[in-house]
């Protein structure tokens, strides 16, 4: 196994966005010589295969390969010689890698810490509490702070839409309403949860869309049936009057099924986090050069595709 695809293999087995950045001090090295970690030389040709092969720059690359040096370094001195191939640095390091991965696996399933760590990060996905769809009609607030006028604004503006039941026509009402020199904005919102979590449905599938005033968001929580309107809201912003136009039911999965869905995310994560650390002592214990000459050496490599 060559030096690239075992970085290339290690990197998606523990799922990482990036490598960890070395701490190297430049110095002149050897022709051709892009970087050294302790006595092993990364030659300028294994950048910019990295480079090419995984579409960054040098630069990444070079820290790619460093990485990968770091680990196999370790590998050698931890893992028995059966498992590491003599001279195969690049398959040393996916042995190490592949050891952690074997060591997170080993502490067992999931912790209730670990499941509510990644249900809070893929709460759209996986955790959608029950949300509502409004529209709005807001009296901003004037820049002099005073809001006696924008709360009397509201309240005509409150009785004119009071009888309507239909999201266009509120908008369309509201945005013909006399304004007397104040700001009267109206909207339709995407959907948001309780907490104001706001989440819309696109071309890519459910995606995240903001958040909201939290009084905002309660009021209109507190609406049960659509076509219902909320009596005045006070926010930060101004004077709100909002219209329900639907309740989205919650899509959450009961904690089995969330424990065995995320179990693979847990794993990577534990062996992700123990790589970290480790990469952190090796880099303490490793003396890391990187060459001077490092853009005259890439100069003219572009990352591929």
């Amino acid at each position: 196994m060559t030096l690239r695809h075992a970085l290339v293999y290690g990197w998606c087995l523990l799922g990482c966005q990036s490598t960890p950045s070395a701490k190297p001090v430049e110095r002149d090295l050897p022709p051709g010589v892009a970087a050294r970690v302790g006595t092993s030389d990364i030659r300028s040709e294994t950048v910019a295969r990295i480079a090419v092969a995984q579409a960054v720059a040098p630069a990444a690359a070079r820290e790619r390969a460093v990485f990968d040096a770091l680990t196999a370094l370790e590998a050698q001195r931890v893992l028995s010689p059966s498992r590491t191939h003599a001279g195969e640095r690049g398959a040393h390091a996916r042995a190490l890698l592949e050891s952690l991965r074997r060591g997170a696996e080993a502490k067992g399933p999931p912790l209730e810490a670990e499941i509510d760590e990644l249900l809070a990060e893929r709460w759209l996905e996986l955790d959608r509490p029950e949300s509502v769809r409004v529209v709005h009609a807001v009296v901003l607030l004037p820049a002099d702070g005073k809001k006696d006028a924008a709360q009397k604004l509201a309240l005509e503006l409150k009785r004119d839409l009071a009888s309507i039941h239909d999201g266009a026509e509120f908008l369309k009402r509201a945005k013909a309403f006399p304004k007397n020199q104040l700001e009267v904005r109206a909207e339709g919102l995407p959907a948001f949860t309780r907490e104001g979590r706001g989440w819309k449905t696109g071309v890519n599938g459910t995606e995240p869309a903001g958040s909201f005033d939290q009084t905002f968001a309660r009021a209109a929580h507190a609406l049960r049936e659509p076509g219902t309107q909320s009596e005045l809201v006070e926010t930060r912003f101004g004077f709100h009057v909002i219209l329900l136009e639907e309740r989205i039911p919650e899509q959450r999965l009961s904690r089995d099924e969330a424990r065995r869905i995320l179990w693979p995310d847990v794993v990577t994560r534990r062996a992700n986090r123990e790589r970290v650390a480790l990469v952190e002592r090796l880099e303490q214990q490793s003396r890391i050069e990187v060459s001077r000459n490092f853009e005259a050496l890439t100069a003219g490599l572009e990352p591929g595709p």
